[in-house]
Order: C-alpha cells, then sequence, then structure tokens
C-alpha cells in the first residue's frame, strides 16, 4: 500500500474527532424526535424511528466542517454512511391510533446517553480480547480474528459518534496494538488481489447469510457520488448473491461499501448491518486497476458534493425529509428506471423543488413542477394537517438522458413562499425552467434567501432537505 493510501488511513479518526469537536457546540441537543405513520403500530413506530434516525443523521451531515489533512484532501466520512445505519438505542414511543396509527419517537440524551456509554464497556472488553488474540499471530484463526477485529471496532465508532453528538464531548477510542490501516493490511495480505469485478464480488459476498440483502453501491470516502465503478461492482455483488433484496424495506439486512483509490488499484470494504443498525460483519477485496479501466472511480463532482450538503437550513421544530423509493443515500437509477419521489412535512406548510444536474457536459438548476396550480403555483406545494407525517409522492419520474450526476433540494416554511420562489425562466430547448446555468449560483440563490431575516418577534420557521444520487446507462 503506498505511503499517499497509509497517510489517508492514519488521519481518518483524527479527522473525525477534529469534526466533531467543530460541530459539538452546534449539534447538542437535549431532546430529538421523529414522527411516523403506518396500518400497524409496529410499522408507525418503524417509520418514527426511521425519522428520528434521519433528523440525528442530517444535523450532522448538515453542519459538517472540512478539515485539510496534510496532504491538503478534505474528509467528511464518519462510521456511518447512511441513517439507517445508526443504532437507536433509549428511544420511547407515544402512539395512538389516527387513520392508522401515528408514532412520536423521542430521544432524550440524558437518557439515552448512558444507555450507549453502557454498550462501550462490554464492546471495548471484546475488542481487547480479539487485538490480544491477534499479537499471538496463530495463522489457525488470523483471518477470522481480524474481520472480527474490524467488525467491533465499526460497531464502536456508531456508539461514540452518538455518545459525540449527544454529549458534545470526544469519547477515547479503544487501545489497540495495531492501526486500521494495518489490519486492512494483514487483511488484504490473506486475500487474492482480485483482477475482475466479477472476483471481486465474489470474494465480498463470502460468509454473507442466506437472507434478504439489500446492496447498496460503494462509495469513496469523501463523496457520495455512485461512480460508474461503484455500480458496475454492484451489479456484480447482486449476481453474486442471489437472495439480494429490490428494496432496503424488503431486507433483514443491509450491505454497504466504501472504497479508496490508490496506484496499485481499489480497496473496497463492505460491513453488513442487521435491522437496528448493528454492524455484523466486515469484508474488503483489493482489485487490479485492470478490472475497472473502463470504468470511472473518480467523483465526477467533489465540489457541488460539499457545497450541497453543508450548511443547509434545519429547525428543531419544523422538519421536512425528502427520499426515493430507494431511500436517501448511496443513491444509483439506471436509463429506464422509474424514479419515485417523495416528501413528508411534520407540520402544514409548504415547500418547493429545485433540481441540481451535472455531467461531462453541462450543470444546471432548475425548479421542479410540484405543485398543481398555474403560473408559479405549479411549483409550491401544500401540506395541510391531514398530510402530515406522511409520506407524500410527487410521481414517478423515468430516468432518462443525459446520464450524470443529479440532486433535489427541498425547501419548506410553514408561510406560504409563492413570494419566494427564486427567479426563473423557461429554457425551450431543455424544457426546464431554469435558475442558473451554475449550479453554484442555483445554490446561492435557495440558500440565499433563507438568511434574510423575519422583522416579526416569532421568525418563520423554515427547513430543507437534499439527497444526491447517480443516473447511469444500462451496463452490459
Amino acid at each position: 500500500m503506498d505511503t499517499r493510501l497509509q497517510m489517508k488511513l492514519l488521519t481518518k479518526n483524527i479527522t473525525l474527532f477534529l469534526l466533531f469537536t467543530l460541530l459539538s457546540s452546534q449539534i447538542q441537543a437535549a431532546v430529538l424526535d421523529g414522527e411516523g405513520y403506518g396500518k400497524t403500530q409496529k410499522a408507525a413506530q418503524d417509520d418514527a424511528l426511521a425519522s428520528l434516525a434521519a433528523t440525528i443523521f442530517v444535523r450532522i451531515e448538515s453542519s459538517f466542517e472540512q478539515q485539510a489533512n496534510n496532504l491538503g484532501e478534505y474528509s467528511i466520512s464518519s462510521s456511518t454512511r447512511s441513517s439507517t445505519d445508526l443504532p437507536i438505542i433509549g428511544a420511547e414511543f407515544n402512539c395512538r391510533e389516527k387513520d392508522g396509527y401515528y408514532c412520536l419517537a423521542t430521544l432524550n440524551s440524558k437518557r439515552a446517553l448512558p444507555l450507549y456509554e453502557q454498550k462501550l464497556t462490554p464492546l471495548y472488553k471484546e475488542i481487547r480480547s480479539v487485538d490480544s488474540a491477534l499479537k499471538q499471530n496463530n495463522k489457525k484463526h488470523h483471518y477470522r480474528r481480524l474481520k472480527s477485529l474490524l467488525q467491533l471496532l465499526e460497531q464502536s465508532d456508531k456508539y461514540r459518534t452518538l455518545i459525540t453528538f449527544l454529549s458534545g464531548k470526544n469519547t477515547a477510542e479503544p487501545q489497540i496494538s495495531f492501526s486500521r490501516q494495518q489490519l486492512n493490511e494483514q487483511l488484504l495480505a490473506l486475500e487474492s488481489q482480485a483482477p475482475s469485478l466479477e472476483l471481486a464480488a465474489e470474494l465480498l459476498a463470502r460468509g454473507i447469510p442466506d437472507s434478504p440483502v439489500y446492496i447498496r453501491p460503494a462509495t469513496l470516502r469523501n463523496s457520495r457520488e455512485v461512480t460508474p465503478f461503484a455500480g458496475a461492482l454492484q451489479m456484480q455483488l447482486q449476481k453474486a448473491l442471489p437472495n439480494s433484496a429490490g428494496s432496503y424495506e424488503q431486507a433483514e439486512f443491509s450491505y454497504s461499501g466504501s472504497y479508496q483509490i490508490s496506484k496499485q488499484g481499489i480497496l473496497v470494504a463492505y460491513s453488513l448491518v442487521d435491522r437496528d443498525g448493528n454492524t455484523i460483519s466486515t469484508s474488503a477485496a483489493s482489485i487490479l486497476p485492470e478490472a475497472y479501466r473502463n470504468y470511472r472511480a473518480e467523483p465526477l463532482a467533489p465540489d457541488f458534493d460539499r457545497l450541497l450538503h453543508k450548511g443547509y437550513a434545519l429547525d428543531s421544530d419544523f422538519k421536512v425529509q425528502l427520499a426515493t423509493n430507494k431511500g436517501s443515500r448511496q443513491l444509483l437509477f439506471h436509463q429506464g428506471e422509474m424514479v419515485k419521489l417523495m416528501v413528508k412535512l411534520n407540520r402544514p406548510g409548504y415547500f418547493y423543488i429545485v433540481g441540481h444536474a451535472k455531467n461531462n457536459q453541462q450543470e444546471l438548476s432548475y425548479l421542479l413542477e410540484a405543485g398543481y396550480g398555474e403560473g408559479s403555483r405549479k411549483f409550491v406545494y401544500f401540506v395541510n394537517g391531514d398530510q402530515i407525517n406522511k409520506w407524500l409522492s410527487l410521481g414517478e419520474f423515468e430516468t432518462i438522458p443525459p446520464f450524470g450526476i443529479e440532486s433535489l433540494q427541498v425547501i419548506a416554511a410553514e408561510k406560504d413562499l409563492i413570494d419566494k420562489l427564486p427567479g426563473y425562466r423557461y429554457d425551450n430547448e431543455t424544457g426546464y425552467f431554469k435558475l442558473a446555468d451554475n449550479i453554484s449560483q442555483g445554490l446561492g440563490k435557495t440558500r440565499g434567501l433563507q438568511k434574510v431575516k423575519s422583522s416579526n418577534t416569532d421568525p418563520e420557521k423554515t427547513a430543507e432537505a437534499v439527497l444526491l444520487f447517480t443516473t447511469q446507462q444500462n451496463l452490459e
């Protein structure tokens, strides 16, 4: 492994702690909640718990400050890649029947914090035990112990992340004899380097239970974009795991990955996570350059990715969520695939949606027709009291050329947004209601409006949600 990749791995946890030091004063909260509906009480509880996890996730995601390491590179990676990876402990439910069932899931930091800290004590003990066994260098059990230690460390990362979020204080890492970079090196030394994506998928699929597994495309550690390489590897994993689920809701586990690029090839790490956010196992594969020579592995728009997810508007009482039929993270849609778009508000209010698109030829920002009125009203959607906390479908959209990186940004407010829509013009050539031919300018138009303070003593509540997804031509 080259020096550049070693330094990137060694700085991962240092950067993570620097990140949370900056975040702690902004995101610490006494009580967090999520609301949900369902046909059964269990379904409503699950929906409320998912909303709670998403609330925590986006508070971390939207408030990060980029920290450059000594290589001049930025890292925004954490121990989780999606809100469904977060293990939520100590949430309390208040449910009632209302057009089915309605549930409020509440997480009180004073109650939850000791529960997470209690989880770390036996986990750290197990980590020390496996670490001690690894030092014995017993070749018979070395591979199994390496994988076990990496799995335990990832689970401890999740608990430490949530402890830091709830307390505003850093939690010490477990003391082990090897750096994570060394553990990964040892693990990969016991694996053969994969000369094809098919073989890499077979290596990553070993030991996965014969249960429905939802396979997410891997992303670079410092990016949310799904590259053509990641899409091709995901397709091979779906072939290697014939019991793969078509959606997260149908699965018992999710399989999420990240990768790093070096001169020698690509290192891919995947984690199997259960429905409660617990990491069950980890796997890794080293892929030779010849295996992905026909697929782009570098992100197309890293600056856009960081700009989109930095500093968007959040409110502790008024919330908006944005999702697709594949969730809201690590999203990839292929040519001809239908994308179902859904929005949820927890209070009556209004919203509009801005789309941002970028490929190798062009980029633009535009208003999406989400409403039902005429003129500018066709962009503004009103959510009434009967619709709150329910996922509202805005219809299905077919994945068509041009393919590339796309994002959706929903702006919501308690009061009518009709007079606060950013300026737009209809483009006959593309059929879009354009805000700008530059994404940075498009984001500036929407977020600039949010900074205007209300003259009232009770300021208007606004909220924002974003998601990034990739569209690709079908792979052979």
